[in-house]
């Protein structure tokens, strides 16, 4: 099956560019494109078939990326979300993140970044490159400077292994291989994780891990 992907960006070049890179990948399949956030919404409150992923643009008229990350979050839960920007502040990055996008990726990143990016998200749940785990990680320095970060959460020995496979981009199917148990059980330790640490996605789950020092990445 096809990634199904909507790109949302209020420049009609690059939406038109970021079209025919795709279209390049076998794996990948554009069913929509809008200029905005709002245009985006509407066209998923009448559409037959949701996209699995959206390339979705920060800054933008009518309906911005952050408050277009918000609505999805809450009404479309289901549809994956990069970001794309020319923003490079780490307190976006990050923020964009918290609200539960999937991944965040400058606009000159290279395509095959952006395929890289796509296929994590759409598999793993996330995508989380050097320049974002970097702004993710100074963004929390900088917010518990004084405080000691104390892992609050009663994660059990089993979920804290599927969190490091995850943390580490092992797909469902591999971890299950690698910890000699069902996919059905790695589900459900990855529910677990998300109620305990009551975040919105795997993104967000990674974030927490980092944050209180459970794992570490790169």
């Amino acid at each position: 099956m096809k990634i199904k992907i909507t790109i949302v960006d209020d420049q009609l070049l690059f939406r038109k560019g970021m079209k025919e890179l795709l279209k390049s990948y076998e794996e990948l399949e554009i069913i929509g494109e809008a200029g905005n956030g709002r245009q985006f919404i509407d066209s998923l409150n009448n559409a037959g078939v949701l996209p699995h992923l959206v390339l979705l643009d920060l800054n933008m008229p009518v309906l911005d990326g952050m408050e277009t990350t918000k609505i999805l979050r809450a009404e479309f839960p289901d549809i994956r979300i990069i970001v794309l920007s020319v923003h490079k502040e780490e307190s976006y990055m990050a923020h964009l993140v918290e609200l539960g996008a999937h991944g965040y990726l400058l606009k000159d990143a290279e395509p095959e970044e952006v395929r890289k990016a796509i296929n994590s998200v759409y598999e793993n749940g996330f995508y989380i490159n050097e320049g974002l785990l970097r702004a993710i990680q100074n963004t929390l320095k900088n917010r518990e400077k004084g405080f000691e970060s104390i892992h609050p959460s009663t994660f059990t020995a089993r979920e804290l292994e599927v969190l490091e496979l995850i943390c580490r981009e092992f797909t469902t199917a591999e971890i299950a291989e690698k910890l000699f148990i069902s996919i059905k059980t790695v589900n459900g330790h990855r529910d677990n994780l998300l109620r305990k640490a009551q975040v919105r996605n795997m993104a967000g789950l990674v974030v927490y891990a980092l944050k209180y020092n459970i794992v570490t990445i790169y």
